[in-house]
């Protein structure tokens, strides 16, 4: 487990050295200045955690449309949509990360799909 340890270690340090993480904690410090745009933000976030669990009997593409023209309103603020799109990078590199740690190994843990995901 040790050399794991370390690894991970090693990635953490590489992934926050990654101009994708740096992008991101400056725009999340500059968003935390303006509380406004920051619970929007955070409100929205709910919203899109919510909309994802919406029951499949919900008029789903009422909500979507309500979703979009709110993030579209959301886009028109700098500081948010910088933000957003540092976020989403950010995400993208976690992702892959963990992508590719399942495209590799040979897990068969029921729930998970066998390659990526």
């Amino acid at each position: 487990m040790d050399a794991i340890e370390t690894s991970l270690g090693q990635l953490i340090e590489a992934i926050r050295n990654d101009e994708a993480y740096i992008k991101y904690q400056k725009c999340r410090s500059r968003l935390a200045e303006l509380p406004e745009a920051a619970a929007e933000v955070s409100a929205f976030r709910q919203d899109t955690i919510a909309y994802a669990a919406q029951p499949e009997s919900t008029d789903l593409q009422a909500y979507a449309e309500r979703f979009s023209e709110r993030y579209e309103r959301l886009l028109k603020n700098p500081e948010i949509a910088a933000f957003l799109e540092a976020e989403e990078a950010l995400v993208r590199t976690v992702r892959a990360v963990e992508n590719g740690l399942y495209d590799s190994l040979d897990l068969a843990i029921p729930g998970y799909p066998e390659k990526g995901y």
